[in-house]
């Protein structure tokens, strides 16, 4: 099984080294390239990208009905970028607590850009929900836009 790891060294020059298994003397050869410091190497678990029929369909399709019924309710305008602040805002909350007292001192908005395939599906699912329940609209179902063998290309 092989394994992509990305790494970006918080440097002048914030150069991505990508580090395959045998590939290791790579990664040694330019931290040993680095001048003396002090520096902060983060790893991060690569996610699955987001499919093209997903992003096609929650903004060809679910946002514009999300901007309607924001519009209808409201009697104010609103538009996609309007309709998208409001799902990540309703969706995309997370609590960020004190480490040593558990205590929620604030909330983060993710953006939909960190979102897996999984985690973008359920946002179009509650967004296909509140769609439902707050404006009375029933978004038509995905197949009507995309077919199985898009998601197979794509995926």
């Amino acid at each position: 099984m092989r394994c992509c790891w990305l790494l970006r060294c918080n440097m002048a020059n914030n150069l991505p080294l990508f580090i395959i298994p045998d590939h290791g003397p790579f990664l040694a050869r330019h931290i040993r390239a680095l001048k003396p410091g002090i520096y902060r190497i983060t790893i991060t678990r690569a996610r699955d990208q987001l499919t093209n029929p997903q992003r096609r369909y929650f903004h060809g399709v679910v946002l514009p009905l999300v901007a309607q019924g924001m519009r209808d309710v409201s009697g104010e305008e609103a538009d996609l970028y309007d309709a998208k602040e409001m799902l990540r805002e309703t969706f995309l909350m997370r609590d960020v607590a004190d480490v040593n007292t558990g205590e929620v001192k604030w909330r983060q908005r993710r953006s939909t850009e960190e979102l897996s395939k999984e985690e973008y599906a359920a946002l179009i699912d509650n967004a296909i929900k509140l769609c439902a329940e707050w404006f009375g609209i029933a978004v038509p179902p995905p197949a009507m836009y995309y077919s199985d063998e898009d998601e197979r290309k794509a995926g």
